[in-house]
């Protein structure tokens, strides 16, 4: 018996971070139902597979799951080197991984716990830079690729006591303006909700 008929996306692999959010699920849905191979990231390993399980369930195309934290600096090659060899190629990458809880006031400039502007600010930016960085190399040589980070209104207006989340999508919109300087492909794509 054959398999779906291709979309668009057939023949590419799409890493999805943030993989079981709410917008990360949405976006690989979608991906797998265009006829890509997807790569979930995230740090929740049950999560992971029940998603996996109901997108290709869903769409008939092959999603493969890789547990990884994008706060955890240390593992970042390692982690980056899995999602790669889950289907041997990756051709975009899609950021819209988010720390739990950061979607709401957590304060503003003066009351917010310094450990929260990091924990907000490492997998939103960092974590992407650490990921553009060990797999834009492989990617070039593969023929090319592309970067969607996931921003937000928060990133541009800022919205009462969401000052770490709101630095944190800033700094994520401007991020493929920065890395096209070193011929990485990259954009920023707006949602909807202000928290988002």
């Amino acid at each position: 018996m054959s398999g779906p008929t291709r979309g668009f996306l057939g023949g590419k692999t799409v890493l999805v971070t943030g993989g079981t959010g709410a917008l990360g699920s949405t976006f690989a849905s979608a991906i797998s139902a265009a006829g890509a191979s997807v790569v979930l990231l995230a740090r929740n390993s049950e999560r992971l597979a029940a998603t996996a399980a109901r997108i290709e369930e869903t769409t008939g195309y092959p999603v493969r799951t890789i547990v990884g934290d994008l706060a955890d600096r240390a593992a970042s090659e390692t982690v980056a080197e899995q999602c790669w060899e889950a289907f041997g190629r990756i051709d975009a990458i899609v950021n819209s991984a988010v720390p739990d809880g950061c979607q709401q006031p957590l304060g503003d400039l003066m009351t917010t716990p310094d450990e929260t502007w990091w924990q907000v600010f490492d997998p939103i930016v960092l974590g992407a830079l650490a990921l553009a960085k060990h797999l834009a190399p492989r990617m070039r040589e593969s023929g090319g690729g592309s970067f969607v980070n996931i921003s937000s209104p928060t990133g541009i207006t800022p919205y009462p006591g969401m000052d770490a989340y709101g630095l944190a999508k800033g700094g994520s919109s401007s991020s493929p303006g920065t890395w096209r300087a070193s011929g990485v492909h990259g954009t920023s794509e707006p949602t909807h909700s202000p928290q988002a």
